[in-house]
């Protein structure tokens, strides 16, 4: 009996992943992995690719979700596994979630801007699927404002 291996926390390029969902299925059959979770960051986008992807290939798929949800000021990240993507709770708040993502990309954008990066509305501004921070936070190290990712982001945007 072989023991099977699980990954049950990964993300595609739906949210901030490198590989599309159906290049992730297979790069993870690739490595082993008889058994994988699709847990993008809000939102369901790439389960369906991932789903078609995981049967052609002979993988288990899990489908999943990893929430962003604050708490006492902090942002928490919850898992969720087993999911129904087309719950119709679960998609309001993800585009409720969505929403907020771009309002503080915006946010983000103009005290960057205030602060002598003059591209960062556009930099910022909303990908498909989500409002990566990320790409707010790159002309911060382009412009050398900061030593450091933690720095940069702190001393810059807040």
């Amino acid at each position: 009996m072989s023991d099977l291996i699980y990954d049950l926390h990964c993300h595609s390029t739906a949210s901030d992943g490198a590989l599309p969902p159906a290049e992730l299925v297979n790069r993870a059959k690739q490595q082993g992995v008889g058994v994988l979770a699709l847990t993008d960051h809000d939102t369901v986008a790439g389960l369906a690719e991932a789903r078609r992807a995981a049967q052609e290939c002979g993988i288990r798929l899990v489908s999943g979700i990893e929430l962003s949800a604050g708490f006492d000021s902090h942002c928490l990240h919850i898992v969720g596994l087993n999911i129904d993507p087309a719950n119709s709770r679960l998609l309001e708040g993800i585009a409720r979630q969505q929403v907020t993502r771009e309002e503080r990309a915006q946010k983000i954008a103009q005290k960057l801007v205030k602060k002598g990066i003059p591209d960062a509305t556009q930099t910022c501004a909303p990908q498909p699927a989500t409002a990566k921070l990320p790409g707010c936070i790159l002309p911060i190290f382009w412009s050398n404002m900061a030593t450091s990712r933690p720095s940069r982001t702190r001393s810059t945007v807040t």
